[in-house]
């Protein structure tokens, strides 16, 4: 897949809210980078870096879950599926036995994603666009 940056830039409504076509959203925080594909067209042929936090979530579908891979090595896969923990490879991180319901709603990805990257969301977050064919 190539990105190509299209110089547009969109809140992190815009960018979170699952709407747009053909595009993803890029926001970096310090060392880590968010990277937001509303159609979920290219979850499955991500190719993570030496320290790659994933994580995807449907509402419409809920399905919840991430992949968090450690100086090049994957050290957890958790999907659940209606409240249903339907992947759970490797060790769960210490944050998932204190989020009551896990799985059930996007609260969870993001105790995920704050427990790992210390960054949460921010509603005043700029992203730029890139146009992303599949």
């Amino acid at each position: 897949m190539t990105a190509t940056a299209t110089g547009a830039l969109a809140t992190s409504e815009e960018a979170t809210s699952g709407l747009a076509h053909d595009v993803v959203f890029v926001a970096r925080d310090q060392e880590w980078q968010q990277l937001w594909d509303p159609e979920m067209l290219h979850v499955v042929d991500a190719r993570p870096g030496r320290n790659t936090l994933t994580v995807f979530f449907s509402s419409v579908s809920s399905t919840y879950g991430f992949s968090l891979v450690n100086e090049g090595v994957k050290v957890r896969r958790a999907v659940y599926t209606n409240g249903e923990l339907t992947v759970d490879d490797g060790e769960p991180l210490p944050i998932e036995a204190n989020i009551p319901d896990p799985g059930s709603d996007e609260n969870w990805v993001w105790a995920i994603i704050e427990h790992v990257t210390g960054t949460g969301y921010n509603g005043n977050r700029t992203f730029q666009v890139y146009t992303c064919p599949w």
